[in-house]
C-alpha cells in the first residue's frame, strides 16, 4: 500500500462542517468589511445564500465560492490558510507611492498604539494583520516591478 497523502503541503483533509466554518469566518470577515449586501451583489446569489453558508446550513457552489474572490480577494484567506496557501493576484495594479506611504503610516501607527502597553494580544495581532492584508498586494506589485527592472 502506498504511503500516507498529503506530503506536498502536510496537512490533514478538511471535513465538509470544517470547510464550512472556515468559508463562513473568511465571509463574515468580508460582510463586516463591506457589507453583506454589497458581498452579496457581488457574489450574485440571494441574501438567503449568503445567509444559509454563514450560519453553516449549507456550503456554496464551487464558482460561487471562488467568485467571491472578485469582490475581496482575501474572502477564502481562512479556507486556503488550512492548507498553508494564499491567494495572491498574478498581476496587481501598482498602489501610487504615497498611498502605499500612507498605508504603511497607518499601520506602523496603530502597531505603536497597541504595543503601548507592552503586551501584543491576539486581538492586537488580528487588528495589525487586517492593516497588513490590505497592503500586501501593493508591496507585492512594489517589488514584481522592481524584480522585473533588474531583470532587464
Amino acid at each position: 500500500m502506498a504511503d500516507a497523502v498529503n506530503k506536498v503541503l502536510g496537512k490533514a483533509p478538511l471535513t465538509k462542517q470544517r470547510s464550512k466554518e472556515l468559508l463562513a469566518a473568511g465571509w463574515s470577515r468580508v460582510c463586516a468589511k463591506i457589507g453583506k449586501g454589497t458581498f452579496t451583489d457581488g457574489l450574485g446569489v440571494s441574501p438567503g445564500t449568503l445567509d444559509n453558508a454563514l450560519n453553516h446550513n449549507c456550503e456554496p457552489e464551487l464558482h460561487t465560492a471562488l467568485n467571491s474572490l472578485l469582490t475581496d480577494i482575501t474572502a477564502l484567506d481562512e479556507l486556503l490558510g488550512h492548507y498553508g496557501l494564499k491567494v495572491t493576484p498574478l498581476s496587481v495594479q501598482e498602489a501610487a507611492a504615497m498611498d502605499l506611504l500612507a498605508g504603511l503610516g497607518v499601520m506602523v501607527g496603530e502597531l505603536a498604539d497597541r504595543l503601548r502597553d507592552g503586551k501584543f494580544c491576539h486581538n492586537d495581532e488580528q487588528a495589525t494583520a487586517e492593516l497588513a492584508r490590505e497592503l500586501i498586494p501593493s508591496l507585492h506589485a512594489l517589488v514584481a516591478k522592481a524584480d522585473k527592472r533588474r531583470a532587464g
